[in-house]
Parts: structure tokens; C-alpha cells; sequence
């Protein structure tokens, strides 16, 4: 399967879909991978993409990607106490290990405790720790890998993935934390192929010279992989072939037998990807489009690269850009958009966070925390931030909203959740309004800022004995230039 070019994952979108692809096969949903058990799985490129400057590493990653961390990291220098490391250590062994065996770098990474590992190999290694602590190495005694004992193995790890009759990768046994079995293969009399010769069976990179070149062995190749995996009336993808372990079928499927959907073709297959330059002619993503709306029962409307994306339409999202954008794209197609597009902003906090800004310094969208994604409004020199809940992405989130109040509060942060009707208050600190009452919304926020710092804030009777906004031409030049970056001039129908 050709590499990704490192531009390509520059995208957060398709960051993104890479990174729920790798939780698919190996991780748990919702939880960011770290950077260890990405490279475990020889995702090095995933590793990289997430330390560049355009994503800003993996907590950022993590923030936008609304996921958590499984574990806690322990603070700098932790594992500097012998104590500390041998407790650690001793813990692992009564919890998941062999009692007076020292576990492997390839069970603690199964155990998901890398961060031991890494702190073992810093005090010398697995032998000299072990040797320190009265440990017995875990090793294999000498002369265990007899062929017979190779061939049994090999036998079990196929069957539990579900291969039988096919030798399992070398990556599919690293995965499985059988590195072991795999060098023992190549350390054993004749290798992969004289280990296949005794066992009557087939390797994935084990075909004679002129197996790929005929199209026919290509077709039975691709057929077996669908009935193994489950799939119909579909060509299988690159991905899936790769996903798989099967790069050989990738390669032939390009090299012999003219490419994906000639071989779909031959097959009485379709084809989920699309020929090579059909994304080039904008009559075809118009047609996308108009086939996506249909799917949404609306018509004639620009969808967003969140909607996009939503439905994992990484192919139309990236022709869209190609055609120079979305706004472009609805302008050449005469297409009108859903809703003006203010996202990460609202229209009601971008209102509130100007009339805050004739008593205070507001800050909009800002970090204040790697536990938490941005939050909605700081206020710096009070140590305050308020956070807008709109009703229709608030609901039902109630235990998250929390969770980050509480992380907020814990780093000393006073918080102040403006809960839209019909949600309801979570805490004393929380204030109830009414979408589109911007000057109501503001003054009840600016009562509980006094009521929370204990202080009464300058010409705030004032302000309150007003009918009208103060800041409302400010917050509404904000609004247009969003618009005007995001879908063109802004007409005076989408203002309000």
C-alpha cells in the first residue's frame, strides 16, 4: 500500500479518521493512544503528524478529538526512587504476573504500564533490575524452540486470527506480543520458507515468482481474503487489505492486475473508491453533494467539513478543497448554506464576551488547561472563566460539562456555566437564559461575577438600567469578518 505523504495528515480530518481507524484494530474508543503505543504498531507517521506545529501534540490532539487519557502520567522524576520502580514493579507481577519472575518489556506494553518499561531500561535494563530485585529473567530455557514447538505456536496464533493454513506476519505477531515467535522463526533451521515447507503451509510473502503476474491467482487471492473477512459484493480496499496484513494483495492488485476497478470489473464487483481523477471534474462533486443531501433530505445546501466529516466523507471533504474551498465550491454551484457557520463561536457568547468587555479584559476560545479543551470566555485578572452551554450540543452532556468545571475549579479557576432553557443548572455558580437575549444573558452574568468575587463591580447599576446593548456594533463586526472568511460576503439576511 503506497505510504501516506506527510502532507497529507497536515489535515486534522484526516488525522482524525486515521486515529479512529487505529482504535478500531487496536485501541479503545475514546481514549487518546499514546505515543509508545502508536510506534508499537508502526504508526510512526501518526506520531509525527501529531507532534507537528499545525496540530500542537497530543494533548491538543486529544482536546479537539474530545478524548481522555487512560492513564495518569506520573510527575517528572518519579521514577527516579529505586522504592518507587520496585513497587511499581511488584504490583505488576501480583496483579497480572508470574510471582519471583521479572515481566518482559512485551507483557508490560500489554499491560498498558510502557511508562515502567521505560523507567526499567533507565535503571539499567531488564536483567540488571532484575537482578537487583532477586527476579528470575523470563526466558525461554535453551533448546525450547524445537520446530515442533515453532509449528505449535504458529498453529494457535493463526487459529485465534482466524488464518488457518496461512503463517502469520511478522506484524501480526507483534501485535499479538509474539515477537518472540517471530524471532525464533528466523532463528530456526530454514526459516519462513523452510517453516512453511514442513508444515504444508502458505505465507503472505511466499508466492513463486510467477504466482502474481497471473491475473487469475490475483482473483483467488481476493476472493479468499472476502470470504476470511466477512465482505460482499465489494472489492476490498487498500485499507482493508492492509489492515489485514495483506500488502501483497495491494501490490499485485497495482503491478498485475490493472488496478482496482479493472480487477472489480472482472470480478462482478463494485468499487467503494473512486477511478483515479474523478474528483477532478467539479460536475462529479457537485453530484457527490447533491447524493450526501439526499441522504440528509435537504436540497441545494453546502454541507460543512464538520458534516462532512461526521459521515466520513473523507474524499468529497478533501475534493472540496481541491476546488478552492467551500465557499468557493457553494458559489460555483449556486449552493446556500445551511446556517451561517460561527463554529467554535456562538452569537451569544460572542455578544456576552463584548458587553463583559466594557467591565473587564475577556478573552475568547482560549486554553487555560491541557485537561480540558478551550474554554468559551476568560477573564484573567479574576481568575474567571464562563462557559456558554447552548441547548442543542449541551443536552444530555451534563457528566463531561461537569468533569470540566471540576478540572477547572481544581486548577483554581472560579467557573460560571451559562446553561441555555431548557437545560437546567448544574451548580449554584450557574446561570439560566434564553437564546438570543443578549442583554439579559449579560446582566444576570455580570451579577453572579459580583456575587462570586465578592466585590461590586463599577457602573454596574448603570449598565443594568439600560434596555439595549453597549457593545452590540462590536460583536457584530466580529460576526461578519468570521462570515466573510468562511462563506464569502456577508448579506444582511444572515446577520440575523
Amino acid at each position: 500500500m503506497p505510504t501516506k505523504r506527510h502532507g497529507t495528515l497536515k489535515d486534522f480530518h484526516i488525522l482524525r479518521r486515521e486515529l479512529k481507524k487505529w482504535h478500531r484494530l487496536h485501541g479503545t474508543p475514546g481514549v487518546m493512544p499514546t505515543a509508545r503505543a502508536l510506534r508499537h504498531t508502526g504508526r510512526h507517521d501518526l506520531v509525527n503528524a501529531i507532534c507537528l506545529p499545525v496540530h500542537g501534540g497530543f494533548y491538543k490532539v486529544a482536546d479537539n478529538m474530545e478524548m481522555g487519557w487512560k492513564v495518569k502520567y506520573k510527575p517528572v522524576g518519579h521514577w527516579d526512587d529505586p522504592d518507587k520502580l520496585k513497587h511499581a514493579i511488584f504490583e505488576a507481577i501480583e496483579q497480572h504476573g508470574e510471582p519471583g519472575v521479572m515481566p518482559t518489556h512485551g507483557q508490560l506494553i500489554a499491560w498498558k504500564m510502557s511508562g515502567l518499561s521505560a523507567a526499567i531500561s533507565d535503571h539499567g535494563g531488564f536483567p540488571a533490575v532484575a537482578k537487583r530485585l532477586g527476579l528470575k529473567l523470563n526466558r525461554k530455557e535453551n533448546g525450547y524452540w524445537t520446530d515442533l514447538r515453532i509449528e505449535l505456536d504458529v498453529r494457535q496464533l493463526a487459529e485465534r486470527l482466524g488464518t488457518p493454513g496461512v503463517i502469520p506476519t511478522g506484524k501480526q505477531m507483534r501485535l499479538e506480543n509474539r515477537s518472540d515467535l517471530d524471532n525464533a522463526i528466523w532463528r530456526s533451521s530454514g526459516k519462513l520458507r523452510g517453516l512453511a515447507k514442513r508444515m504444508g503451509w502458505e505465507t503472505h510473502a511466499s508466492k513463486p515468482n510467477d504466482f502474481w503476474p497471473n491475473p487469475l491467482n490475483i482473483d483467488a487471492e481476493i476472493r479468499q481474503f472476502m470470504d476470511c473477512s466477512g465482505l460482499a459484493e465489494y472489492i476490498p480496499t487498500q485499507d482493508e487489505c492492509f489492515a489485514a496484513g495483506r500488502l501483497d494483495i495491494v501490490n499485485a492488485l497495482f503491478r498485475y492486475g490493472g488496478g482496482t476497478h479493472a480487477t472489480a470489473e472482472r470480478l462482478g464487483l463494485k468499487v467503494r473508491e473512486k477511478p483515479k481523477g474523478y474528483w477532478l471534474k467539479l460536475a462529479n462533486v457537485a453530484r457527490e453533494i447533491a447524493t450526501f443531501n439526499v441522504r440528509r433530505n435537504v436540497t441545494r445546501v453546502m454541507p460543512t467539513a464538520d458534516e462532512l466529516s461526521t459521515a466520513e466523507e473523507w474524499g468529497l471533504m478533501r475534493a472540496i478543497e481541491n476546488h478552492g474551498g467551500y465557499p468557493s465550491v457553494r458559489r460555483r454551484l449556486g449552493l446556500k448554506w445551511s446556517s451561517p457557520i460561527l463554529r467554535p463561536y456562538s452569537r451569544d457568547q460572542i455578544y456576552l464576551a463584548y458587553e463583559l468587555g466594557g467591565f473587564f479584559n475577556p478573552e475568547l476560545e482560549v486554553e487555560v488547561s491541557h485537561r480540558c479543551r478551550a474554554v468559551d470566555i476568560v477573564l484573567r485578572e479574576q481568575f474567571l472563566i464562563i462557559e456558554y452551554d447552548g441547548s442543542h450540543f449541551h443536552a444530555g452532556n451534563e457528566e463531561k460539562d461537569e468533569r470540566k468545571t471540576d478540572h477547572l475549579t481544581q486548577e483554581g479557576w472560579h467557573v460560571i456555566r451559562v446553561r441555555e432553557k431548557p437545560l437546567r443548572a448544574l451548580s449554584s455558580n450557574d446561570v439560566t437564559a434564553r437564546p438570543n437575549r443578549y442583554k439579559e444573558t449579560a446582566n444576570r452574568v455580570l451579577q453572579k461575577i459580583e456575587q462570586m468575587l465578592g466585590t461590586s463591580i463599577k457602573g454596574l447599576s448603570e449598565y443594568l438600567a439600560l434596555d439595549g446593548l453597549v457593545r452590540a456594533r462590536g460583536a457584530q463586526e466580529f460576526i461578519d469578518a468570521i462570515l466573510r472568511d468562511k462563506v464569502g460576503p456577508v448579506s444582511e439576511t444572515k446577520r440575523h
